[in-house]
């Protein structure tokens, strides 16, 4: 690749790098342990968080039901087939 190729290629690298970090920053704001991090942290500095908090909730709530759902006492494995 020529020179010129690599200086037309920065841009289009510039702004690919840009979307990643959005995509990643966006990611963040969903995950779990983050925000049980954030609990954790604020409850040590006696504040309560209650996005955190609801965050963290709402994650135990539906993690859990789909572990009961997922369970099958009898064999005591995961049965169910996912297609």
């Amino acid at each position: 690749m020529e020179p010129l190729g690599y200086l037309l290629a920065t841009p289009a690298i510039f702004l690919t790098a840009l979307i990643l970090g959005v995509l990643g920053l966006a990611l963040s704001l969903f995950n779990p342990f983050s925000h049980g991090v954030e609990l954790i942290r604020f409850t040590l500095y006696g504040k309560l968080d209650w996005v955190n908090l609801a965050v963290v909730v709402g994650c135990l709530v539906l993690f859990f039901g789909l572990a009961l759902w997922g369970y099958q006492s009898r064999s005591g494995a995961l049965k169910r087939k996912f297609r």
